[in-house]
């Protein structure tokens, strides 16, 4: 989904066909990606769950910004 949107913003002659693409294919390629990486770090972690998520999300955070 997250290739699908990038790939597909080049096709794109109006603007509602970038936000489809961009928006909408982009954004729910990152949710499948992002959120079962962080349900598999809360069920691994007990004790430093909240270091563990934390430090994770400030690694993931720049490789998501694709604009």
């Amino acid at each position: 989904m997250q290739l699908l949107g990038v790939f597909t913003v080049s096709f794109a002659t109006s603007y509602w066909q970038i936000i489809l693409s961009q928006g909408i294919c982009t954004g729910i390629g990152n949710g499948l990606v992002f959120c079962p990486s962080f349900t598999t770090l809360s069920g691994y972690f007990s004790r430093n769950r909240a270091l563990a998520i934390g430090i994770a999300a400030s690694g993931v955070s720049g490789s998501f910004q694709l604009n």
